[in-house]
């Protein structure tokens, strides 16, 4: 497995705002009786929102999209 991630993140304040994506791929095989699969691509991206409650903690919440795409 090997790929690329990016990301970044913005300080507001009290609010932190972020985002990130990555892509990866594979030349993993699985092999078992009744298939054979071969992982092609894996992307996703998705944003975040934090919370700074104390200097060292943050709370955020983070959602996105993934897609995969697998070789039969």
């Amino acid at each position: 497995l090997y790929g690329i991630q990016l990301g970044y993140d913005r300080d507001l304040g009290g609010v932190v705002l972020g985002a990130e994506a990555d892509a990866a791929t594979s030349d993993a095989r699985t092999d078992t009786p009744s298939f054979t699969s071969t992982p092609d691509r894996y992307l996703s991206a998705a944003v975040r929102a934090g919370f700074k409650l104390t200097a060292p903690l943050l709370v955020y919440a983070r959602g996105g999209v993934a897609n995969t795409r697998i070789s039969s």
